[in-house]
């Protein structure tokens, strides 16, 4: 998909950290681009460079070397006081904590990011998000008395409160059961289809490549187009299908990320195959 032109889009971008014998190339040389209408899944083994590559994207990381550019505006080049501008109004961030806060209502968590949040704007905005995504009767609900699946609908609220051009979402399913997840999964594919909005995700949920229109996968700080990857029964984690530990079970074959996920399975395989199909 290459609908207009890019909203976020990464030239040879590196991140090192350290100097000497004792750097670390987080990110080696990475192009990345992405779209109005699209949601991008990003995912790769832990240590990989996808917390890096997000905190670069949303502006709240400078890379060593390379370009960003967000909705038009090069930001690597930009003064460190015009950044939070460019956080605040084109780009949300949803987070796998939800990073709400407890002492705040749903409304009150929305309006906080907005430029002028005590504003009759301000509280119709955040409102109408709340009511959106059928979270009409928690408006004045503190977080501890909302589900997960509410927690994390307040935050999709909160990312899209001053309609940025750019959702950036940290395993955004991550402390979600199957059933909220799924739901959170599709509205955030609504968001990218319906709000004309584009969506880049980073997670280990391999349930949310289901949504996805692209799914890239970053290892050792670059990525690899050409790699297969199936979910692991056991643990749930995205694992690469060549040189993955196997095991046949009723004429389907299984991957593992480890062996201790391998002989767990072996020795109840109905208990994980029933947890995934639920």
């Amino acid at each position: 998909m290459s609908e207009g032109n890019a909203v976020l889009r990464m030239d040879a971008v590196t991140k090192v950290y350290g100097s000497g014998e004792a750097a670390v190339f987080a990110l080696d040389k990475v192009d990345f681009e992405a779209y109005p209408g699209e949601v991008v899944v990003v995912m790769g083994p832990s240590g990989a460079g996808k917390t890096t590559f997000l905190t670069i994207a949303g502006a709240l990381l400078r890379p060593t070397e390379g370009r960003v550019e967000i909705a038009g505006t090069e930001i690597t080049s930009l003064k460190e006081n015009r950044l939070p501008f460019v956080r605040r109004e084109r780009v949300g961030f949803i987070f796998q904590n939800f990073n709400l806060l407890e002492a705040l209502t749903g409304l009150e968590n929305v309006r906080l990011v907005m430029m002028d949040p005590d504003s009759r704007g301000s509280v119709n905005r955040a409102r109408e998000l709340l009511e959106m995504f059928g979270l009409g009767h928690r408006l004045n609900s503190l977080p501890k008395n909302l589900s997960g699946g509410e927690k994390q609908r307040v935050g999709i609220a909160r990312a899209l409160a001053n309609n940025p051009d750019l959702i950036l979402a940290d395993e955004p399913t991550a402390n979600l059961d199957s059933k909220r997840g799924q739901e959170v999964m599709q509205l955030l594919r609504q968001i990218a289809l319906e709000l004309h909005r584009t969506v880049v995700i980073v997670s280990h949920d391999h349930r949310i490549r289901e949504v996805a229109h692209r799914v890239l996968w970053l290892e050792d700080g670059r990525f690899r187009a050409d790699v297969i990857t199936e979910r692991d029964p056991v643990c749930g984690r995205p694992v690469e299908v060549e040189g993955a530990r196997t095991v046949e079970y009723e004429g389907s074959t299984y991957y593992f990320c480890a062996d201790q996920c391998l002989k767990l399975f072996e020795a109840t395989p109905r208990r994980f195959l029933e947890a995934v199909e639920e």
